[in-house]
Formats: C-alpha cells, sequence, structure tokens
C-alpha cells in the first residue's frame, strides 16, 4: 500500500474523532494506523502505541480535558 492507494477495506479503517471510538475493536488488529488530517501519524501494535503517553492513538482515545 502506497500513501496515495485507497484502503483496502473500510473495516481496516477506525472511527474518526468524531465517532465514537472501540477500543477492544483497534486493540484486536495486528497493527494500527492513525490519520491525522488524511496522513499516517503513526503506525505499530496496540502495545507499543498505547506505551507511549504522548502517542496520537492515545490522544484518539482519550476524551477531550484529559479525562
Amino acid at each position: 500500500m502506497t500513501p496515495n492507494s485507497p484502503p483496502r477495506s473500510p473495516r481496516a479503517i477506525a472511527p474518526s474523532s468524531s465517532s465514537p471510538t472501540r477500543p477492544t475493536t483497534i486493540r484486536r488488529a495486528d497493527r494500527i494506523a492513525v490519520l491525522e488530517a488524511g496522513r499516517i501519524t503513526e503506525q505499530s501494535t496496540w502495545n507499543d502505541l498505547t506505551a507511549r503517553p504522548d502517542s496520537a492513538l492515545n490522544r484518539v482515545l482519550t476524551p477531550a480535558g484529559g479525562a
């Protein structure tokens, strides 16, 4: 897959920040790619991404206000 190629399956894309995110569904993926403004900002496994407090995935999963 190149940066310009379309996604192979809509199911491979997690909901946008305006939609509810289901961490249990995301957690089951072998690899997770986080998109911001249409670009992949990071990609790795659930464990790698959630271990970093400053990761884009944690920003998506954390409610506004840091609660």
